[in-house]
């Protein structure tokens, strides 16, 4: 997996064919998300509104109802005057203005139905008078006149301030009422309901088979009995129909009243709401499946038609870069675009192999034209110096030399004629050497010595001819004087860095190199001293070695510490002429 995505690079088609297909399908199943998701929130929206219009409805008739008991309230308060009455010190006054207002909260009670009952507190007595407008059990009316005593105790009222100028929610006895209370000089009149009694009509809502309509405290509680609502408390902003039920999936929308610290709420399951959209979410759910099963289908039919055929053609491509133009795209069923592409290549690629061939035996002869002509270049020197020694003999009169100096010339111009090959053996050259290097013995008597060192099984190896010569021949030209022996030692061994090479070492004891003179030589140059005159036999060996074995030999001319130039010579080992 680490190596495809090694290979994997933006520019490819390996790359941008996929991210294309991704880049086009991934935006469809986006969008037909969105588009579901945008079905079902213009679906809440639409039902949030249709049952936030009947909450106002409902809502606006809950508060019409208070609003009436609230006119009535504060009527009763500026008009009958029994109430303030209540407030006398007198008890017969007391009494009488007690008994008068309680049969007339008796009678009023009966034209609010809307209300569970009217009460009037005497603050200076502690005294509760109480009308009711239907059945109450004691119990319930015990709480509630607790209630009422404890909530306008003299002290209460001092220590928590007034009473709320709002109709409010309280819980009693594990029920939920809400009261309105007035004061007029310590005498409170008011009302209060059963909270179950406005949640009467609520049950006419058709919110469902789960559904629920019910009122809510200013801090968000039930104030209405239901399974649903157990530990629940919902919280949110009613003005922006945002309100929730904890952990439970329910659309909550509502009215605040006006009159009152309640609301009025209705809780809508989403199922239900979205009963009518099941078509859409599995056409989506099934488009969005069908995408992400046709992707890898995709994938692998765009892998097997594009670019698996094309991998192939880069393969061989590569292989040919390298090198190796043998290798064909062979042939595979496949899009007929790319089995001409395949037929096409592989033709070209025979044509290039058909010119390399051409060409490469091309620069073979002119290689060989080449090599037998820088060999050719080394004789006329020698041949000028041989009959200048053979002639200068002949006038000192010494035919047994001249004998022996016509015999090694013999047997170095039949080497030379030889030369002409590519390779000779070791032995071949060194015995050549070892004629050469008579012949100047018989021109520089006592001013040459020379010292041979080499390993027997390194005799049989094919070397290029003259590739020790050449130094000798330098050295006998540049350094060898008559009245300072020279000492020439050659040497040849296996390489001791690299066992697959062959090394000549050539070194004489003469003054060595100047710097300019080294330059040139190592960097392959023809060298051309002062007087304009070309040196070329150097040069002559470098370009040789350079066209028999390419970059595969070293050669380096350099001077020894203790004295003298040395030449150091590496080139392959090879067993057979020609390898």
């Amino acid at each position: 997996m680490s190596r495809v995505f090694k290979n994997l690079h933006m520019d490819s088609l390996r790359f941008k064919l996929p991210a294309l297909l991704f880049t086009i399908l991934i935006p469809v199943v986006l969008f037909l998300v969105y588009l579901s998701l945008y079905a079902m929130d213009v679906v809440k929206e639409q039902v949030a509104q249709s049952n936030k219009n009947m909450m106002v409805l409902y809502m606006d008739q809950i508060d019409t109802k208070l609003e009436e008991v609230n006119n009535y309230i504060l009527s009763m308060e500026s008009l009958d005057h029994n109430l303030y009455q209540l407030g006398s010190e007198e008890d017969q006054t007391y009494y009488f203005a007690q008994i008068r207002v309680m049969s007339q909260l008796s009678k009023d009670v009966l034209l609010y139905p809307a209300i569970n009952g009217l009460f009037a507190y005497v603050s200076p007595r502690e005294d509760v008078i109480n009308a009711y407008n239907n059945d109450i059990s004691t119990a319930e009316r015990d709480q509630l006149e607790a209630y009422l005593r404890q909530k306008l105790n003299r002290e209460n009222i001092l220590r928590e301030g007034f009473i709320s100028d709002k109709w409010y929610a309280e819980q009693i006895g594990g029920r939920y009422y809400i009261f309105r209370i007035f004061n007029s000089d310590g005498i409170y009149f008011g009302a209060w309901v059963n909270v179950e009694k406005l949640t009467v009509p609520l049950s006419l809502i058709d919110l469902g088979e789960a559904g629920l309509s019910m009122l809510i405290d200013a801090a968000g509680e039930p104030m209405t009995d239901s399974p649903l609502l157990e530990n629940t408390r919902i919280t949110g902003n009613l003005e922006r129909n945002e309100m929730f039920v904890h952990d439970t999936e329910y659309l909550v929308v509502g009215e605040a009243s006006e009159l009152a610290d309640f609301s009025l709420v209705a809780l809508l399951p989403e199922k239900d709401i979205l009963a009518n959209l099941p078509f859409l979410q599995r056409l989506v759910a099934n488009i969005s499946i069908g995408v992400f099963i046709f992707l890898p289908l995709s994938l692998l039919l765009l892998r097997n038609t594009v670019l698996k055929p094309l991998n192939r053609i880069l393969q061989v491509m590569k292989r040919t870069r390298d090198g190796n133009i043998q290798y064909r795209v062979k042939p595979f069923r496949t899009s007929r675009e790319f089995m001409e592409v395949n037929e096409v290549f592989n033709e070209m690629l025979t044509q290039i192999e058909n010119l390399k061939i051409n060409v490469y035996e091309e620069q073979l002869d002119r290689h060989k034209a080449e090599l037998k002509h820088l060999q050719l270049q080394i004789n006329p020197h020698f041949l000028m110096n041989s009959l200048n020694m053979i002639y200068s003999l002949s006038l000192m009169k010494k035919n047994e030399l001249i004998q022996e100096m016509s015999i090694c010339l013999v047997d170095y111009f039949r080497y030379m004629l030889r030369s002409n090959s590519t390779f000779v053996t070791l032995q071949e050259e060194l015995r050549h050497v070892e004629n050469y290097l008579r012949i100047q013995e018989l021109r520089f008597r006592n001013s040459l010595r020379v010292q041979l060192h080499t390993l027997d099984f390194l005799n049989k190896l094919q070397v290029p001819p003259l590739i020790i010569q050449t130094f000798v021949e330098n050295t006998v030209k540049h350094v060898v004087m008559l009245e300072q022996p020279i000492l020439i030692d050659i040497q040849v061994q296996v390489c001791p860095s690299d066992p697959s090479m062959m090394q000549f070492d050539i070194y004489d004891t003469g003054p060595g190199y100047s710097s300019d003179v080294l330059e040139h030589f190592n960097s392959g140059e023809i060298y051309v001293d002062d007087e304009g005159k070309e040196h070329i036999g150097i040069w002559n060996m470098h370009k040789r070695l350079s066209l028999i074995y390419g970059s595969h030999y070293h050669m380096e001319l350099y001077n020894r510490i203790q004295g003298g130039a040395a030449i150091l010579i590496r080139i392959p080992l090879m067993q057979e002429a020609g390898q």
